[in-house]
Parts: C-alpha cells; sequence; structure tokens
C-alpha cells in the first residue's frame, strides 16, 4: 500500500477513492493503520521555528563551534507546503476539481478549497450543525480565502465552482415567480386594510361600528404578525455591506455565503470599512460562528438571527491577503481566525495551453450533486459515531499540546478553531455524501479521519501566512536592520530607543527578544562604572551581517 508522508514525518496511506456506504461499517482498508504517533512526535503539523519553542534551537547552540554564537535561525523560516487532499473529497467533487484543475492549469488546492465551501453552501441551510457534546455543537458553514497572483485564472475557477448556483438560483426563482408576487400582493392588501381601519378609528367622528372595526383589525394584526413571506432565492452575494448582508440572511433563513472572485468583502475589510466605527464587523463574526444576531438601527426595523450560517470564499492577490492580516483590528478581533487562507502554488510558465476542457458528464455530475443537497428536504442536526468521536478527541488534543509552542495570539486563535473547522469539513463532506439521509446517519471515522487530512494540507499555508504578516516579525527585522546600520557595535538600548522612537506599534522589548532567540544579538547587562544604574549592551552575532 502506497505511503504518503505528513508535515512533521508521520505517514499515512494513500486512500481510494471509495468510501464507506454506512456509519457503522467497520473502516476503509487504507484508515486500518492510521493512528496519530506517540504524543512526543511533533505531529500533524511542521512548526515554523519562529514560533516555535526555542528550548530546540538552545540544543543547537551547544555545537555552535568555538565562537560561542548559536546558529542563526531566520525570522522568515515558512512551512512547506503540502499537495492538497483532493482524494479525501467526495467521489463527484474530487473528480470535478481534478478536471477543472487540468482545463485551468491551475493548482488542485484552489478547485479543491473552493468545493469545500460549494458543499457548505448547498447544505448549510438545512443542517443547523454538528453536535459535538451537549453544550457544544459547530455550523457547517465555513470561510475560506483562496491567496493567487494576478493572472492565475482565479475568476475561470470561480466561475466553474459556482455556476451550479446561478443556474439553480434563476431557475427557482422563475419557477416561484408567481407564488412571490402573490405572497407580495396579499401582504400589501393585509397592511392597506390596517391602515384604512386605524384611519376610520383616529377620524374626530366615531364610526358607528367601531366594536366591529376593531375586531377586524385584530384579525388583520394577527394575520400580518403571522405572515411568512416568500422570497427570491439567494445563495450567494459578492460585493455587499453588513446592513444588507443581515438583511439577506434573514430573508434567506439565516443563510448565505458571501463569494468574490476579487476580494470583495476582504478589500473592503482591510480598508477598514467594518471597523469598530461603525460595528460592521460584528454581524460578520456572529454568523461565521453561528451565535445569534441582532442589529437595531435609528430608521430601521430589527433584524434578529437565532441560527445563522454565514459561509465566505474569497478568491484574493497576496496583497490583499498581506493587508487583510496586518489590520491590527482585523486579528484582534477574530477575523483572520475564521479565514481558512489557502496559498496556491503558481503554475505560470508550466502551463499546457491547449489542456483538454472539463468533460460534459464530469461537470453535469457535479451540477447535479449540487442541485439535490440544494433541494433536499432532509434536515436536522448532525452527529458522530463513537469510534470518530474518539478520533476527533485525539486529533484536538494534538492540536491543543501544539498551541504551546506558538506565540502569535492570531495564530493562536486560528489555531484554536481548527479542530472545529475539521469537524464542520467532515459534516459537509457527510452531507454531501448522504443526500436525504445525513441527519439519520452518524458521521463515521473514516469521514473524520479525511477531514483531518483536508485541514492538515490547508494548515502550512495558514502558518505561512501569519509568519509573513506577523507583526511581531516585521518589528523584529525593522530592528535588525538599525542595528547592522550601527557603525558602533555594541550598541546600548539607550540608543537603539533614540534610533526607534518615531516606528509606531513597535515594542524594542519584544522585538530585542525575538532577535536574541532567533541568535542574531546577545543581550547583556554592564555595570556603571560611576554606580549609576546598569547599560543594556547588544552585541551582534558576526554572522549576522551575511
Amino acid at each position: 500500500m502506497p505511503i504518503k508522508v505528513m508535515p512533521g514525518g508521520y505517514s499515512v496511506p494513500v486512500h481510494s477513492p471509495t468510501y464507506p456506504p454506512e456509519p457503522e461499517a467497520p473502516p476503509i482498508e487504507w484508515y486500518d493503520d492510521w493512528a496519530p504517533p506517540d504524543d512526543n512526535d511533533n505531529i500533524y503539523l511542521e512548526l515554523p521555528l519562529h514560533y516555535a519553542a526555542f528550548h530546540q534551537a538552545s540544543s543547537e547552540q551547544d555545537n555552535s563551534g568555538s565562537t560561542g554564537w548559536p546558529q542563526i535561525q531566520p525570522l522568515d523560516r515558512t512551512t512547506e507546503r503540502v499537495n492538497f487532499a483532493v482524494k479525501a473529497l467526495p467521489v463527484p467533487v474530487m473528480e470535478y476539481v481534478t478536471a477543472v484543475a487540468n482545463s485551468t492549469q491551475t493548482p488542485l488546492e484552489m478547485a479543491g478549497a473552493a468545493s469545500i465551501v460549494a458543499m457548505a453552501a448547498s447544505c448549510q441551510h438545512r443542517y443547523s450543525g454538528i453536535r459535538v457534546k451537549a453544550d457544544y455543537f459547530e455550523p457547517l458553514c465555513i470561510q475560506i480565502a483562496i491567496e493567487a497572483k494576478s493572472g492565475e485564472k482565479k475568476s475561470s475557477v470561480a466561475r466553474n465552482m459556482t455556476s451550479p448556483f446561478h443556474k439553480y438560483e434563476c431557475r427557482w426563482n422563475e419557477e416561484n415567480a408567481h407564488k412571490i408576487e402573490t405572497n407580495r400582493s396579499e401582504k400589501r392588501i393585509i397592511k392597506s386594510r390596517i391602515s384604512a381601519i386605524e384611519k376610520a378609528l383616529s377620524s374626530v367622528k366615531k364610526p358607528p361600528n367601531d366594536i366591529e372595526l376593531m375586531a377586524q383589525l385584530d384579525v388583520l394584526n394577527g394575520q400580518l404578525a403571522n405572515f411568512v413571506e416568500i422570497h427570491p432565492k439567494q445563495i450567494l452575494a459578492d460585493d455587499i455591506t453588513p446592513e444588507k448582508m443581515v438583511d439577506i440572511l434573514e430573508a434567506q433563513n439565516g443563510c448565505l455565503t458571501l463569494f468574490s472572485a476579487d476580494g470583495g468583502f476582504l478589500v473592503h475589510a482591510a480598508e477598514g470599512r467594518y471597523d469598530n466605527k461603525n460595528g460592521g464587523l460584528n454581524a460578520f463574526l456572529q454568523a461565521t460562528a453561528g451565535d445569534t444576531v441582532r442589529v437595531d438601527r435609528i430608521g430601521r426595523g430589527t433584524n434578529q438571527l437565532d441560527d445563522p450560517r454565514l459561509s465566505c470564499l474569497f478568491f484574493a492577490q497576496p496583497a490583499v491577503i498581506a493587508d487583510v492580516f496586518t489590520n491590527r483590528i482585523l486579528r484582534e478581533r477574530g477575523f483572520c481566525a475564521r479565514l481558512n487562507v489557502v496559498s496556491c502554488q503558481s503554475n505560470i510558465g508550466n502551463r499546457n495551453v491547449n489542456a483538454p476542457a472539463v468533460s460534459l458528464h464530469l461537470a453535469k455530475a457535479y451540477e447535479d450533486l449540487i442541485f439535490r443537497m440544494l433541494a433536499d428536504s432532509d434536515s436536522g442536526e448532525l452527529s458522530m459515531s463513537h469510534v470518530a468521536h474518539k478520533r476527533y478527541l485525539e486529533y484536538a488534543e494534538v492540536v491543543e499540546k501544539s498551541l504551546l509552542s506558538y506565540t502569535d495570539s492570531a495564530l493562536l486563535a486560528w489555531l484554536n478553531k481548527s479542530a472545529g473547522a475539521m469537524l464542520r469539513i467532515a459534516a459537509i463532506i457527510h452531507a454531501a455524501e448522504h443526500i436525504g439521509t445525513a441527519s439519520n446517519k452518524q458521521i463515521t471515522e473514516g469521514t473524520i479521519a479525511r477531514a483531518i487530512q483536508i485541514l492538515e494540507s490547508l494548515k502550512p499555508s495558514n502558518i505561512n501566512v501569519y509568519g509573513i504578516c506577523d507583526p511581531a516579525i516585521k518589528n523584529a527585522k525593522y530592528l535588525l536592520d538599525k542595528v547592522l546600520s550601527v557603525s558602533s557595535v555594541p550598541i546600548t538600548r539607550r540608543e537603539l530607543d533614540r534610533i526607534t522612537s518615531g516606528k509606531e506599534d513597535f515594542n524594542l522589548d519584544a522585538s530585542l527578544v525575538m532577535l536574541e532567540k532567533h541568535g542574531y544579538i546577545k543581550v547583556d547587562k554592564e555595570q556603571a562604572t560611576t554606580g549609576g544604574r546598569p547599560s543594556t549592551i547588544i552585541t551582534v552575532n558576526p554572522n549576522a551581517k551575511n
């Protein structure tokens, strides 16, 4: 059986795309020997050194030679990317994703990650979430940002992955156009009757049948209060304000998917449009978490969503991703922690200009799957089998222990959510593979293992984007440039404080600690000869300039 080495050095068998049809069936052969390694092994992910526990680096210092300096660990060292786990997707989706990637000559992770959001958009309106325990569940919405440079055919992939939704919306709205207009007319008639009776009752001359009119008004008010509106179907939204997003969520029973082939919502967020000043970020954060959304505005009615599910699929260029992840408000409020970033490896220069188009039968199979999921009447809450729950707990424990090796609070927030994101992916796959019966069948251990593979293939992208955009790393690089530019070495902390005084959001002490941990400098105290306060002296590693 072929073996694939995952980040951190652990191995998993490469599986076939045949999945267990029933939850209680024994695990498939390729899962039989899949088990987490010992706790001491660095499994599931390879920690970038600038976030790692530096006692590992200290062991290297003992072998540093006669200079007494430790080996320098680069500030911008990143985690090696992993191929997207396309075979963990449901078979029709896997085949279509592979065909789209081949036709557009784009990396598998682009269409593969988009397919996860597509499946979520198809089932999140029917299932409230996956139940983990009595007081904890995860909704079936997921948020993914696909990072790719200009010219990488993001729009072509987006069009292929979302075209079934536009067709379904158009078909549904055409078939129900008469019903929608009739529904609107009925509401207008009720409101006009209420208005007429209120006008009659409020006139100076008391009507002779005021008791009868009050009874009619009571009936009409009851009809209006219990009136069920029929809205046009809207599954996807692109350029949208937070206020309009809440309105559409309310009209669509709390479910919506934000989709943009050019950044859209991300661009506006990076520009500060949804910052603390207008509170526009609150609704997004609450809806993506499945929390109750309540919006009260002067001149507008109250919007309340008790069980929202907001998925997101953003295609964006690296500059947009960098702007988002360096935005202090977005990092601190948890906006970044909700995004699962997929950094795509460029194929430019090596693409087949005459690649075959996606076959019609694969496109039809994908479209049929999306249509069936959207039209399915099954609903409720999803649950895991006992062995699947055990596998989830094993993974969650590994994630929990890995948190000790990280310092960036924003990355820690994302890692804290990674086990929950894995559960969402597992539930989405389960819903796609058990259309009509998902609520009556438990999620299997095999489905959990596949979701782990998918999330682990995305994890290096997220670790790297936080490493590249981490303000602490940027500040450490800034300080290193200043230190190396000074002719007189060693240098005092007082001098560094003077030459960095104009830098905004800069913490000198934190940057010194980071540079010392990476082996660039040594920080020592030097007692003043006159009996004053000791000076802090910074000595530079001779290899730092190389």
